[in-house]
């Protein structure tokens, strides 16, 4: 019990002193947006064409960015916050940022809106240029006031294709090719691991000397336990409403376990048996081995609710109801594939005018 009053304490102070501090930059940072943006020509910015408009506003915005950074930097060092910068996202890059992405708006105690909006709605739907908003991530064990970050967006251009010639858009097309060219390539080398190692008692004795690559001289292949995990877990977030979320259970030693690895460990392997599958976006291929599995608890099941629950003008989600409806999701997307390959339909891309065979676009996504 001591514990628990002592960490509540320490929670309730860091919090406390995180949100003085936020404030304090939050302040700062309103000041310099507005000498930022105080020089802009409103006049030449609401005349001429569509585009020479938009194109007048880009370089507008170009031009401040650097003092933008420099401002920025100049608050962190005074206030004791460190700096970091993103380069264009689209809001798929966005919500997948390692740091950003599952962050949300840090509310006051006193604030009546109740429910905060994530990055990817502040960033896309609400906030203007240079307008200061504090996001925080979730607490958890390590982190008990959970980290903040102070943001704000210093570019923003209209929904567009990208020339390849845009900033970062070769860089991305070049790493993109590459990582589908290594994945066949990757896949590969693993399943030649994992019949290696399913000659041995253990992943460990099997792949003792094994390397990445084959080469004698490339990285050795490392070996790693994970502890118990389960397919599905509670999500770690506070349910506003109703019963908690559900997430993919967390093996640790796995970065990104998602339905593909869960399929294998879980569907298609047995105990003691060795396989490879990939993480969630394909961009680690791991071999992995059942060593024990244990049945899941029908009692939790049998007591659990099978369908959705209404309460006044409250929906409180079922988690067998989630589960059910990804699996119906997954299912029509394969329905669909199965018959454009039998039906070998195709459709006239309006940039090129060139005909593509859906099928064979699908596979190519679904790899991506």
């Amino acid at each position: 019990l001591k514990q628990l009053i002592r960490e509540r304490i320490l929670r309730d102070r860091t919090a406390k002193a995180m949100q003085t501090r936020s404030k304090a930059i939050v302040n700062a940072m309103f000041s310099e947006g507005q000498k930022l943006t105080r020089f802009v020509d409103i006049d030449k910015l609401n005349s001429g064409t569509p585009a020479e408009r938009q194109k007048f506003e880009e370089e507008s915005q170009l031009k401040t960015v650097p003092d933008a950074a420099k401002a920025l930097q100049d608050l962190g060092t005074a206030n004791g916050a460190e700096y970091g910068e993103t380069g264009l996202l689209t809001p798929m890059d966005l919500s997948e940022h390692p740091v950003l992405g599952k962050t949300q708006e840090a509310l006051a105690a006193e604030d009546l809106r109740g429910i905060p909006a994530n990055i990817v709605t502040l960033a896309f739907r609400g906030q203007g240029l240079y307008s200061p908003v504090v996001v925080e991530a979730q607490a958890d064990g390590e982190n008990l006031a959970g980290d903040r970050y102070l943001v704000w967006k210093v570019r923003e251009l209209p929904d567009h294709v990208p020339a390849l010639l845009e900033e970062g858009v070769k860089e991305q097309v070049i790493k993109a090719w590459k990582r589908l060219q290594a994945i066949p390539k990757a896949r590969e080398r693993a399943e030649a691991l994992a019949k290696q190692a399913a000659k041995a008692d253990s992943l460990e004795q099997g792949l003792a000397e094994a390397t990445v690559t084959g080469e004698k001289d490339a990285d050795a292949v490392t070996v790693s336990e994970s502890p118990d995990f389960s397919w599905y877990r509670q999500a770690s977030v506070n349910a506003m409403i109703g019963r908690q979320p559900l997430e993919f259970g967390n093996p640790v030693v796995i970065d990104g376990a998602g339905e593909n690895f869960m399929e294998t460990v879980f569907n298609t392997l047995g105990d003691g048996e060795t396989g490879v599958t990939p993480n969630d976006d394909a961009s680690i291929i791991y071999v992995v081995r059942v060593n024990s599995r244990r049945p899941a608890t029908r009692e939790a099941f049998q007591s659990a609710p099978l369908f959705d629950t209404q309460i006044a003008n409250f929906t409180i989600p079922s988690q067998y109801q989630e589960i059910a409806n990804q699996g119906v999701r997954r299912m029509l997307i394969e329905q669909e594939r199965q018959l454009q390959r039998r039906y070998k339909l195709k459709y006239r891309n309006p940039m090129t005018g060139d005909l593509v065979d859906l099928a064979n676009a699908n596979e190519e996504d679904a790899e991506e």
